[in-house]
């Protein structure tokens, strides 16, 4: 059992070579087998870094499908780096009774591994792949390890590996890739349907089999994804029958792909002072800009210069992504506003009222940037630092009055927790939908109320159901005032105090601490409730210690940190946690660890913004989804002493602080001064797709 909870002619080299990359691997993709390959086997090539895939289909496996009415294939994939991917997969071979209720075959969790690289260059290099399929769970279904060449040439591709199956259910039939297998497919001329048609035929190790798979072109309407459906014939063999397997997927790139395909779908736009400016007096041209900016939907502006520097500080709640977005777009409006003895822009993003963030960029190397895409010029001039960066006192601010902002922020986010694979369900679950509303009292304050509501659960999941325990409570969960507190540049410290859990008085703190020099964090947070019915023993204390690891690493490796720690759970246990985590702009993968007295669990959980890029406007209350919502799938780790994969919902789990500053103020730890240095593309991008007026 397991627990769960129109392209330009002028388009850059890069962007063409991928292109091109992308053309010659539309045969390959994530088949329902839970691989990257062909039909059925796994080929050398990879996803791809920061794909994220998905997919179902009915894969016939022998050793299962004679004792069971149901075969189906859930996968989930994602491209952690170049060259390494992760796919979890859900297989049902079994019968269920009215309720979910397992009466026969089996029901299998299972996570596949595969590592590949090129053996020369080119894109018709010999790749070499070394994978491991099953490596986790209790029940080990399809357990096998391999090593795979794949050879493509023109419209062919030859592909042949070994495998060892550890393990044989049926007599008469064989594991997948036990053995020699392999494959040969053929890329048909393109024109007769979109995209890529291939033949293919393979032996996966027991079985012959023949079919054929089509992958849809890149749809940049929806970010360079792409569709893709496979069928396929096995011979019968034996007591192993052959049949007919369907699989339909959809793979996203969120990577550096998806950057580069967004970048040449967006016009330029010219960031030059317009010609009136030189016209203008000083004060009215900056009364110009703070109009503008208030009316991209930016809170509590004000605007002022020093000498030849121009100054705004803003604070944005409206675009949800990213801060990067607000940033590119306010130097943006700033460089397009300014005339040209301003020398420099700095600004200041606020949060709760406070700066959390300073940047300064010469406004010629802004213009320039936005021209023609250098970098140069404005990585050699640009300065970010945390927290405040100037004394305002010195600043002659058109007005001591900053511009509106919103009295109430309601943020909607889904609350999911659910099961997946158990004796009694294939998959249990309660939805709820919890709204968190914020209004702001005085700087770095905020009365805090989150409120819940069920909007679906799964029988087994119901009062009285096997799985009550997942069942999402219901109510007011929180109200509490909230202060922040900024202690310079290298700390920062939050706490709130009142009620949480429903009924249970209390206070919760939180700090950060920026290592000097580096982008490393230590973060502590802790919880103390008053003792009410139904809490465990120790239950009102709660405590987490860790230390962020942030590599100087460059290329793909960039977005990538390692969080080590402490933390009293929920549940009282206590114990170590591992959390490695991968950045591709918006979205996230984190591969993770977590200990609480004798239980282990490790998982895969994915993040990703549940709300507009650029929220409607709004007035003085704004609704918006998550900024980063994060959800997952884990697995108790298993061995001799505690051989049982057991379902406890709330086992081992992370507390969820009523206010995470990371979470809201730090972009959930993406917000720095390395980061930024290194995602200056992401702010050309932003003022060119969400300034005002844009075509």
């Amino acid at each position: 059992m397991t627990d769960h909870s129109a392209l330009r002619s002028t388009a850059p080299p890069a962007v063409v070579l991928w292109l091109a990359l992308a053309c010659s691997a539309q045969a390959q993709g994530l088949n329902a087998t839970g691989v990257v390959g062909g039909l059925s086997i796994p080929h050398a090539h990879a996803l791809g870094n920061g794909t994220l895939a998905f997919g179902l289909g009915n894969p016939l496996e022998p050793q299962a499908v004679t004792q069971s009415s149901r075969a189906v294939s859930h996968v989930l994939g994602v491209g952690l780096t170049p060259g390494v991917d992760l796919v979890g997969r859900f297989a049902e071979y079994s019968t269920r009774d009215a309720t979910g209720f397992l009466l026969g075959g089996r029901s299998d969790l299972s996570a596949n591994l595969k590592f590949s690289l090129p053996l020369s260059d080119g894109p018709e290099s010999t790749r070499l792949a070394l994978g491991v399929n099953d490596v986790a769970g209790g029940a080990t279904m399809f357990r096998a390890a391999y090593g795979v060449l794949t050879q493509p040439w023109g419209p062919w591709t030859a592909t042949l590996g070994v495998g060892i199956g550890r393990e044989r259910v049926l007599a008469g039939t064989r594991q997948p890739l036990d053995g020699i297998f392999g494959g040969i497919d053929y890329r048909l001329a393109p024109g007769l349907l979109p995209g890529v048609l291939a033949m293919s035929a393979e032996h996966d190790g027991r079985q012959l089999l023949a079919g054929v798979r089509w992958s849809s072109p890149r749809l940049m309407t929806l970010g360079g994804a792409r569709l893709s459906g496979a069928v396929h014939r096995t011979k019968d063999r034996g007591a192993m029958p052959g049949g007919t397997s369907l699989g339909l997927f959809l793979e996203v790139p969120f990577g550096q792909d998806q950057a580069a395909s967004s970048a040449v779908t967006t016009a330029p736009a010219s960031a030059q002072p317009p010609p009136e400016a030189a016209t203008e007096s000083a004060p009215a041209r900056l009364g110009r800009l703070k109009a503008a900016l208030v009316e991209a939907g930016l809170e509590k502006v004000r605007v002022g210069r020093t000498d030849t520097h121009w100054v705004i500080e803003y604070q944005n709640r409206r675009y949800g992504h990213h801060e990067l977005d607000a940033i590119g777009l306010v130097l943006g409006l700033a460089a397009q506003a300014a005339p040209a003895e301003v020398e420099r822009i700095i600004l200041s993003a606020l949060k709760s009222g406070q700066p959390v963030l300073t940047l300064g960029v010469s406004a010629q190397a802004w213009r320039i940037f936005v021209r023609d895409g250098r970098v140069g010029p404005l990585r050699e001039s640009l300065q970010v630092q945390r927290g405040s960066g100037f004394d305002p006192r010195r600043v002659d601010w058109i007005s001591d009055r900053p511009g509106p902002a919103s009295l109430l922020q309601v943020r909607l986010v889904p609350q999911f927790a659910y099961t997946v694979g158990t004796e009694f369900g294939a998959f249990d679950y309660s939805l709820a939908l919890r709204a968190s509303a914020t209004a702001p009292l005085w700087t770095g304050a905020q009365l805090l109320i989150h409120t819940q509501q069920r909007v679906a659960v799964s029988d087994q999941a119901r009062e009285g159901g096997v799985f009550a325990t997942l069942r999402q409570p219901q109510g007011v969960q929180t109200v509490a005032l909230h202060q922040t507190l900024w202690l310079g540049r290298r700390a920062v410290l939050g706490g709130a105090v009142g009620v949480f859990e429903h009924d249970a008085p209390g206070l919760e703190g939180e700090a950060l601490m920026f290592v000097p020099g580096r982008d490393d964090v230590v973060r502590l947070r802790g919880r103390q409730l008053e003792r009410r019915p139904g809490m465990p023993a120790g239950g009102q204390m709660q405590q987490w210690a860790s230390y962020r690891w942030v590599p100087q690493f460059g290329g793909w490796a960039r977005d990538t940190w390692v969080e080590v720690g402490l933390q009293r759970y929920p549940d009282q246990s206590r114990g170590p946690l591992l959390t490695v985590s991968r950045w591709w702009g918006d979205f996230g993968a984190h591969l993770t660890y977590r200990k609480g007295g004798a239980r282990q669990y490790a998982g895969l959980e994915l993040s990703f913004p549940l709300t507009p890029r650029a929220a409607p406007m709004s007035g003085p209350v704004q609704i918006l989804g998550a900024s980063q919502w994060r959800t997952g799938l884990r697995t108790r780790i298993t061995d001799s002493n505690a051989p049982g994969n057991w379902v406890e919902p709330g086992i081992v789990r992370d507390f969820a602080s009523a206010w995470d500053i990371e979470l809201n103020s730090l972009e959930a730890g993406r917000l720095g001064e390395r980061y930024i240095a290194e995602h200056l593309p992401r702010l050309r991008e932003a003022y060119l797709a969400l300034r005002p007026g844009r075509p």
